[in-house]
């Protein structure tokens, strides 16, 4: 019942107070002792807190899956919920199709990746959902405009180097490597060279990071051979697969 009664119906006294001695709360008039209404106000038992919706409780899950697929800190995965949450509820993203949804999913952990420094591309997104890369290009885009992210400018030489230093493969890290890598640069320089071979077989496929660990070595060591003209890094638009 209403706790909007101001006046008491019998008396129109307007001296009404709550009255708590009985197990069931009620309102009485301080003059006559009628009891003006009882129970608990209507506003009080529709009140309930908004949940989230099934769709949204499911694409954070996604998210959180995502990352713990490319086993990144707990700062990215926090940063990526906070994103889907976002752009999940603005009105570009909340009617359209689950794919493009979970599409979402993977870009907010993209651009959460590229604003804390984690080597995650493009291409592995979409190939992680199995995605075109342009249609993952497309939402990224739209996503980092509708949420006003500044995500920095994706340079492949800054990847490699952070993969390098990411997964300690480095000279600076293995410098006893250095030997048993000299016999590779000549492979390494051509794509697809027995270098790759060698990578793949002596890292088994079975390691976490196993595509990511061939990339890198042999893109690193491709780097530091080539001529130094073609050390510049080349800047890969966000619309195309890196």
């Amino acid at each position: 019942m209403s706790s909007s009664v101001t006046r008491c119906p019998g008396c129109g006294s307007s001296n009404i107070v709550d009255d708590d001695l009985y197990c069931q709360a009620q309102r009485v008039c301080v003059d006559c002792g009628s009891v003006v209404s009882e129970g608990i106000s209507y506003s009080r038992t529709t009140a309930v807190a908004r949940k989230p919706c099934l769709n949204l409780i499911k694409g954070l899950q996604r998210v959180k899956a995502i990352c713990r697929i490319l086993r990144v800190n707990n700062e990215i995965e926090n940063h990526s919920q906070t994103y889907y949450t976002q752009a999940y509820q603005h009105e570009a993203f909340i009617r359209v199709s689950l794919q493009k949804k979970e599409v979402l999913a993977g870009c907010c952990v993209l651009v959460s990746c590229r604003l804390l420094n984690w080597p995650i591309t493009m291409g592995t997104i979409s190939c992680l959902l199995d995605a075109d890369p342009v249609v993952v290009g497309a939402v990224y885009q739209e996503m980092i405009k509708i949420l006003n992210i500044k995500a920095p400018v994706f340079i492949i030489n800054d990847v490699m180097e952070a993969h390098s230093q990411e997964y300690k493969i480095s000279s600076l890290h293995v410098p006893e490597a250095g030997r048993e890598l000299e016999g590779l640069d000549e492979a390494c320089r051509g794509p697809g060279g027995a270098g790759s071979r060698h990578l793949d077989r002596d890292w088994p496929s079975s390691h976490p990071h196993h595509d990511g660990l061939n990339l890198s070595v042999v893109a690193v060591l491709e780097t530091q051979q080539a001529p130094p003209e073609t050390h510049s890094g080349q800047v890969l638009s966000d619309g195309q697969s890196e």
